[in-house]
């Protein structure tokens, strides 16, 4: 392709060479004449003189054209091929094509079957394959109109479209040209251009179009979470640059407020956690360390609500730093984790022993409570099952039946009898239940117990205040009653018989008034010991009112053994009562 040469360059080389090659002359034929006429030629002989100057003239100055002429000419060649040689050399076709609808070509470069997979002759004239037809139908009017509009504009033109490659495929082109006067036809114009496959770098445009698609995408949809883009530039000053969708939901503020104004975001933040993002983003953008913090945020309606932003920074060409981060709403998170805040100073502090195992039973924890309790360390218990406090006093059916209501409904609740460290057996008021996941599933089980031995022993001394006169410790007459009634079963059984003794003591009443209730009750109280401790044992001696007691005999055989133990008790009664009495209480002797 011809080097196009700057016409007003050219013609003021020629007027130079011209008026040079004028002075030369006229100096020349003004001198040689000056010099015949000093030197005194004759007349008859100028004419001669003349003749062979102007020779001589004409043959120097046709030697001086031909050097002259053979330089120019080789530097042009040399330029020519120069430019041809570089033409042919670039990566892209050069061309030079008609301004018509084919695009007929007159010149492509040898990059052209590179390029398009047809030789550089199948392209050139219009015999050859028609340019046009080799863009995409969607593109060839968009290439049409840009290369128009260019030359009404008397600008360069450049675009980018597809073409067919000889083999089918399709490519991505670039293409930058401009219009040139054509030389052949005088007022026409020919375009003149590059063309470039960028089919590699559209395919990158694409991948990373998509990708920053689909990065949006997840940033719109990021569930409780949104991806952002800060900028510090080397003033201080700090601005998104980017936000997902995300952080409308999460902050209550705009997308596009969030970017006007990067402090409508910082202050939401609640105080001091606003001074500890500043200083956390100083040091960040000093040593590009990752920010990593959990913040409150107080949002415009009021709404209390945590985030945790992370971001990793890098710096820009510019000296500015920029982070590319994720924030994301904690707030469910950290409710949880007060709840467990909670639940764990409940554990440690509660009165009640927990105990929390797996679904094979192995422990997993348990608080100070069972410590107390069980004498088993923490440490101890840890990884052991529950079997460590089993007392022996159930039956495997027990047991049975405690797993069978764990696994139908989750729960058992009951009394059980379990040892301690030291072996000392206690009852204790159980309730297990299952821990489930949030599908529901039991992934293991927390019981809470209480030990219940002072309750047992409440019990055991009501049930023994009920049966048992209080003063003397013999039983009452609803005891005397409930053994009457199994004796006389046992007797019936048996065929055996039982004998019931009625004791009262005379004047009591006397007793009472005289020496007062205090020695009544010692009264009372030796009588019960005296007749407790002459009986066999298996008999029983009960208190049925103030001083009236009743001796229940089981298996006499004969009116002699019931009056061999009757003559047995009145001994023991005979010997006198000493009784301790306050001077005070005893009564005066009646006045004269």
């Amino acid at each position: 392709m011809p080097q196009r040469r700057d016409p007003s360059s050219a013609s003021r080389s020629a007027l130079h060479t011209a008026v040079l090659y004028a002075l030369v002359a006229v100096g020349w034929i003004l001198t040689s004449d000056w010099l015949l006429t000093l030197f005194g030629v004759l007349p008859q002989t100028v004419l001669m003189w003349q003749t062979v100057k102007g020779l001589g003239f004409v043959t120097v100055t046709a030697i001086l054209l031909f050097v002259l002429f053979r330089a120019q000419l080789r530097r042009r060649e040399e330029s020519e091929r120069r430019f041809s040689t570089l033409v042919e050399n670039l990566p892209g076709m050069v061309y030079r094509c008609e301004d018509d609808r084919h695009w007929t070509m007159r010149y492509v470069s040898r990059a052209a079957q590179k390029l398009t997979g047809y030789a550089p002759a199948e392209l050139i004239g219009t015999t050859g394959t028609a340019y046009a037809e080799l863009i995409h139908q969607d593109d060839r009017q968009y290439v049409w109109d840009e290369v128009q509009q260019a030359i009404k504009a008397d600008r360069p033109f450049q675009f980018e479209y597809r073409l067919y490659r000889q083999d089918g495929n399709l490519i991505w082109v670039w293409e930058q040209g401009c219009a040139v006067p054509d030389k052949d036809h005088e007022g026409g114009i020919v375009l003149e251009g590059l063309m470039l496959d960028v089919t590699e770098r559209k395919q990158a445009e694409a991948i990373a179009q998509e990708a920053a698609e689909r990065l949006e995408s997840v940033g719109d949809n990021l569930p409780g979470g949104a991806i952002y883009r800060l900028y510090r530039d080397p003033n201080g000053d700090y601005r998104f640059t980017y936000a997902s969708r995300g952080v409308e939901q999460i902050l209550g503020i705009s997308r596009e407020r969030m970017l006007a104004d990067a402090a409508s975001v910082f202050s939401l933040t609640e105080a001091p956690y606003d001074q500890f993002v500043f200083a956390s983003n100083e040091r960040s953008a000093c040593d590009l360390s990752i920010v990593d913090m959990e913040l409150p945020q107080r949002l415009p309606d009021g709404t209390r609500r945590w985030i945790a932003v992370r971001s990793l920074p890098y710096r820009s060409a510019e000296g500015g730093v920029l982070w590319d981060g994720i924030v994301l709403d904690i707030s469910e998170r950290k409710a949880a984790e007060e709840k467990l805040r909670e639940a764990a100073a409940v554990f440690a502090n509660t009165a009640e022993g927990v105990v929390i195992t797996t679904l094979d039973g192995e422990i997993r924890d348990v608080n100070q409570a069972f410590v107390d309790v069980t004498g088993y360390e923490r440490e101890e218990a840890i990884g052991e099952n529950p079997r460590i406090l089993k007392s022996g006093r159930h039956e495997h059916g027990f047991y049975q039946a405690m797993w069978q209501s764990l696994e139908e409904t989750g729960q058992w609740r009951g009394e059980i009898w379990n040892r301690r460290k030291d072996g000392m057996i206690y009852p204790e008021l159980l309730t297990i239940s299952a821990v489930r996941d949030g599908q529901g599933k039991a992934t293991g089980y927390v019981g809470v117990f209480t030990d219940i031995t002072p309750m047992k022993e409440a019990e055991e001394r009501l049930e023994y205040l009920a049966q048992h006169d209080a003063l003397t410790g013999l039983p009452n007459r609803l005891l005397l009653n409930a053994r009457l009634r199994h004796s006389m079963r046992q007797a019936k059984r048996r065929n055996g018989k039982l004998a019931l003794l009625f004791f009262d003591i005379d004047r009591f009443k006397h007793i009472n008034d005289s020496l007062g209730h205090t020695a009544g009750d010692q009264l009372l109280q030796q009588f019960a010991k005296r007749l407790t401790e002459s009986l066999r044992t298996g008999d029983t001696v009960a208190r049925i009112s103030g001083d009236e007691f009743i001796v229940l005999l089981e298996g006499v055989d004969s009116s002699a053994t019931i009056a061999a133990i009757l003559h047995k008790l009145m001994e023991a009664l005979k010997p006198p009562v000493a009784l301790i009495i306050p001077w005070s209480t005893v009564a005066k002797p009646p006045q004269a």
